[in-house]
């Protein structure tokens, strides 16, 4: 979507709670993961975990070999948008693997002021680049997330799921 980060390890961090079935928000993070991945050099660690009520760490900090991006590839299939949001639970499980960046992609629902403080007590020397789908233009209603990212030094981009195209689509036109 356009975060772009140089680090040694990342964590990618996927909302998949019931509500990012809409527009299909989470096949575009899907998508976007192994985009990402796909960049990464082999010497790069990553971690991926995918969260609705409960955090699931599909794995830790690992090395970007072809093997283990494969491995990641074939468990995508069984995530599926189901339950409710914990935001925090997910954040803070992903920040105990100690990546350098974090890519945190939600569409943002309930997450809170309070949350978002919580987090930044604990980040330590973690950037966070957050992706927030959303159906229609970004009207500037998600202030939370915003200040997530703009204080630990990362980015924030919007992503609008009803215009989204994805990068191999838009190279073919």
């Amino acid at each position: 979507f356009g975060l772009r980060a140089r680090a040694g390890s990342f964590a990618f961090v996927i909302d998949s709670s019931g509500s990012m079935a809409s527009r299909d928000a989470l096949g575009l993070a899907k998508r976007e993961l192994l985009a990402s991945l796909r960049q990464l050099p082999p010497e790069a660690k990553f971690a991926v975990l995918f969260y609705n009520q409960k955090p699931t760490l599909l794995t830790g900090l690992v090395a970007a070999t072809a093997t283990n991006k494969a491995r990641l590839e074939e468990d995508l299939a069984a995530i599926r948008a189901d339950g409710v949001t914990d935001h925090m639970a997910a954040l803070q499980a992903a920040l105990a693997l100690r990546p350098e960046v974090i890519f945190f992609l939600t569409d943002a629902e309930l997450m809170s002021r309070e949350d978002v403080e919580a987090i930044l007590a604990r980040t330590g020397e973690t950037t966070i680049l957050a992706v927030e789908f959303g159906v229609g233009p970004d009207l500037g209603l998600s202030a939370p997330l915003r200040r997530l990212a703009a204080r630990t030094g990362g980015a924030y981009r919007y992503v609008d799921v009803t215009r989204y195209r994805p990068r191999a689509v838009e190279e073919a036109r």
